[in-house]
Order: structure tokens, then C-alpha cells, then sequence
């Protein structure tokens, strides 16, 4: 006769948020994006434990939250999550659609969108530009934050004149290029809508853009002037 008690070897746990984050930070998943959500030292105040993404680690953008849990993962985490092939979140290799495992409370039921009350608290705290290493000083609301970023001055961004330079700096030390609309159509675009301004790192890169241009727009004459001029302005001090 078996005495044994099945009470004994079944023990139900409620899921703990903290106890879980800090088990997927210890892990390293090597299929996943750790950077998805905003980065907590970004903001002016501690972000609340309840939304940061159990992924990612960061405040959840854009957010679904389970609801079993409750808990928020961002968006492409949990598009990323369901389509990994990690062994710690397996899927049924007969499933046609990935479907998502909660890393909390392992749930597969697919998540909901937040309340608009909680996307609008989230939407509200306040962030640093990501440029503020670079001098940035601003801070807006979350909501706000793209919007800025798009123009902020101290954004790292490429030279324009890629064929021949690959200087990085930031957009407050370049130069912008103000691109003339083109008298007469070219050979290989017919059209005489004004180029969409560019940004440079030097004087010379300008140079070299308003030159391509203007063979690109078939003023053969003007992108010889303009390459006699710069010759000259280079041979010039030398002689001197």
C-alpha cells in the first residue's frame, strides 16, 4: 500500500516579479535584443519595478502586459521571445504561429494592451536625451522624446559625402549643404525638384557634393568652375 501523501511533492508558488528579473538578468539570451526598452538611468527619477520589461530590463516601450501577471514586456521583445529557439523558452515544433511564454508566470495566454491610464503614466515620465553624453541638456516627457531626438543638434550622424569621407561627429559641429534646384533636367533624372539638404563634415565635402550635383543636373560647365575654383584655392597659399 502506497502511503505516500501527493500533497507532499505539490507545491503551488505565486509568481515574484523581483525574483524573476533577477534570474533573466543572470541569463544571457543570445537570439534577443537587450536594448529594446528604455534604459533606466535615462530617466530623472527610478522608474517603478512594475514596468520594466522582465526581458530587456529597460521601461517597456510599447508595451503588452499578461494577463495572468500582469507584468509589461515590450513589444518586440515578446515578438522576439516568441520566435526564439532558446531551450529555456521552448515552443511545439507542431505550432504553426510562435506563441508567447510569460518569463514570469509562464503563461501562454497572448497578452492585452495596457490600460490607456497606465500608457499614459508611462508616456509622462520624464527622460534625458540620449545624446546627453554629448552635451545634450534637454528632458521632455517620454511621449516627447523621439520627436526631439529626430532634431536634436547633438546627435552623431555621418557625413553626407560618403563615396569619399566616413567622419562621424555630431550634428552641432557639421555643415549643412543647401542644394541649388536644378536649371535643366538631367540625363538620369527628369525632374527640377530641389535635392533635399544634406549634412557635412567640412567645407571640402560641401565642395565635392554641390559638384556631383551639379553634373548630376547636367551643368557640366558650373561643376568645372566649381572644381577650378577649389584647385585653385588649394594651390593658391602654396604659391604665396
Amino acid at each position: 500500500m502506497n502511503d505516500h501523501n501527493p500533497q507532499m511533492y505539490v507545491e503551488i508558488v505565486e509568481p515574484d516579479l523581483e525574483d524573476s528579473m533577477r534570474s533573466l538578468e543572470s541569463y544571457k539570451f543570445e537570439d534577443l535584443s537587450l536594448k529594446e526598452g528604455y534604459e533606466v538611468s535615462r530617466f530623472v527619477e527610478t522608474p517603478r519595478k512594475d514596468i520594466l520589461c522582465p526581458i530587456c530590463l529597460g521601461v517597456a516601450r510599447e508595451p503588452l502586459e499578461c494577463i495572468q501577471c500582469g507584468i509589461l514586456i515590450c513589444k518586440k521583445c515578446a515578438n522576439m521571445m516568441a520566435h526564439s529557439t532558446n531551450r529555456y523558452l521552448p515552443q511545439p515544433r507542431y505550432m504553426e504561429k510562435p506563441r508567447l511564454t510569460c518569463p514570469v508566470c509562464r503563461s501562454k495566454a497572448a497578452p492585452r494592451e495596457p490600460s490607456l491610464l497606465l500608457i499614459k503614466y508611462i508616456n509622462s515620465l520624464k527622460i534625458y536625451c540620449k545624446n546627453r553624453s554629448q552635451g545634450c541638456p534637454e528632458i521632455c516627457a517620454l511621449e516627447n522624446i523621439k520627436q526631439h531626438q529626430k532634431i536634436c543638434q547633438f546627435s552623431t550622424i555621418c557625413c553626407a559625402n560618403q563615396q569619399f569621407c566616413n567622419r562621424k561627429g555630431s550634428k552641432s559641429d557639421f555643415i549643412t549643404v543647401n542644394f541649388p534646384k536644378p536649371r535643366i533636367a538631367s540625363y538620369f533624372n527628369n525632374s527640377r525638384i530641389r535635392k533635399k539638404d544634406k549634412v557635412v563634415c567640412s567645407e571640402a565635402c560641401k565642395k565635392l557634393l554641390l559638384m556631383k550635383h551639379a553634373l548630376d543636373s547636367g551643368q557640366v560647365n558650373e561643376a568645372l568652375s566649381m572644381y577650378h575654383t577649389a584647385i585653385n584655392e588649394l594651390v593658391s597659399p602654396r604659391s604665396k
